[in-house]
């Protein structure tokens, strides 16, 4: 008969090493893991000891005081500690312009992404930390009202994937010149809102400077119907138009667009949309591909709705109807 063949089993040494290192975690955080958070309850933050590097890090609200009643700033410690870190994602929340030169003095090197919410800093500012941060690939950018972006400040960013930008002022000049930046060719996502100056010159966004996009949010920009019109849009697979009181006509005029039946996820969050808008997209035969549609709540009947269930086009997989106030 067949020969019998026996193996001898064993068991990985990296296994059994790494075992022996999980004990002696667990012996370090039952000894010393009171006294290691025991400053986060002394300002009121809930914290637990996790072994390892953390690859994410939120720092919230720099207007708040330290156990001594000076204000707690992003300080030298912290720094040294950040730049040797293998930190890739960071948000900040109203940092200061002394927070983020201290950061851009001593970067941490693994960074890719980074969230400012409302920095308190000028374009020069801004220009200096993300000038240290080369490797970034998603920037998110939230501004006070009013604030006016030099968009020449994301040059450095040549490996950016992902943009967004808030109440930054953008403007015609602005948007042109970041399709002439290097990162241009390489955005997969693009975020623009707030920008109510922008007007029909966001619709730039989509004339192909950008090609790489497959996601596109051009929120609260007072984009007009006729926008859409515009020959040759390179529709990508998400597009937001949330917040442009788009109305049929511009259902319409986008639905006329050669390229429309790359959409796959379309948001039209607007009171204008009505029941011919839901007409226009439930007849239009390119939207095959079209998965998920966003449209207000208000803005059209239970005949708009009976016409997408009807549709032989639009196989919609999930229709939001948020409630706006």
């Amino acid at each position: 008969g067949n020969p019998l063949v026996i193996e001898k089993a064993q068991v990985d040494a990296e296994l059994i090493r790494l075992a022996t290192l999980q004990r002696r975690c667990n012996q370090l955080v039952e000894q010393h893991g009171a006294s290691w958070t025991r400053s986060f309850g002394e300002v009121g933050v809930t914290a637990s000891y996790v072994r390892g590097l953390p690859d994410e890090l939120q720092v919230l609200g720099a207007h708040h005081v330290d156990r001594y009643g000076k204000p707690a700033i992003v300080d030298a410690d912290f720094v040294r500690a950040l730049g040797a870190s293998t930190v890739r994602s960071i948000h900040l929340s109203q940092p200061s312009a002394a927070e983020l030169s201290a950061i851009a003095a001593n970067p941490p090197r693994e960074l890719r992404r980074l969230e400012l919410f409302r920095p308190r800093a000028t374009s020069h500012e801004l220009r200096v930390l993300l000038a240290s941060l080369p490797a970034l690939e998603v920037f998110e950018l939230f501004c006070v009202d009013g604030f006016q972006l030099a968009i020449d400040v994301l040059a450095p960013l040549q490996r950016l994937v992902e943009l967004q930008l808030y109440e930054s002022g953008l403007d015609r000049k602005a948007l042109d010149a970041l399709g002439r930046m290097p990162a241009a060719a390489r955005l997969r996502a693009l975020r623009i809102g707030c920008n109510r100056g922008l007007a029909a010159d966001a619709i730039a966004v989509l004339d192909g400077r950008f090609p790489a996009l497959t996601e596109v949010a051009l929120i609260q920009c007072n984009l007009p119907d006729t926008a859409l019109a515009t020959p040759g849009l390179q529709i990508p697979r998400e597009l937001s138009l949330d917040g442009n009181e788009t109305g049929a006509a511009g259902i319409e005029a986008l639905c006329a667009q050669p390229r429309v039946e790359n959409l796959e996820s379309l948001d039209v969050t607007s009171f204008r949309i009505h029941d011919a808008g839901l007409a226009a997209i439930a007849r239009c035969p390119r939207l095959g591909n079209l998965r998920s549609l966003v449209v207000a709540h208000g803005g059209f009947s239970d005949a708009g709705i009976d016409a997408l269930a009807a549709s032989t086009s639009a196989r919609l997989h999930t229709l939001r109807i948020p409630q706006t106030s």
